[in-house]
């Protein structure tokens, strides 16, 4: 099932996100919800909302339906069309 996600989970590896070796060493992470891309290493496409839950789901993270469904309401994105995640580091996280 995540070998669809590989891509995704290596590049946020890479930028410190996922698997530090201490937990105090891991950045939080944050994501908007786009139509295009920002072209930058952790801009990654997402074929629809259920795709992108899927992801959610197999990082052991929390699906906040209600964030998710307003971005795609303010951005008038269409949640079975594709759309981008752009990832970065949450403001406030103490590195």
């Amino acid at each position: 099932m995540t070998e669809k996600f590989d891509s995704i989970i290596k590049s946020l590896r890479h930028a410190g996100f996922l698997n530090s070796s201490e937990p105090s060493g891991r950045k939080s992470l944050d994501f908007k919800i786009t139509e295009y891309n920002l072209n930058t290493d952790l801009s990654f496409k997402f074929d629809n909302v259920s795709d992108f839950k899927e992801f959610l789901r197999s990082m052991n993270s929390g699906i906040n339906e209600e964030r998710i469904e307003n971005t795609l309401n303010d951005f008038n994105i269409d949640s079975n069309k594709f759309f981008y995640v752009n990832f970065f580091e949450r403001e406030g996280s103490n590195q």
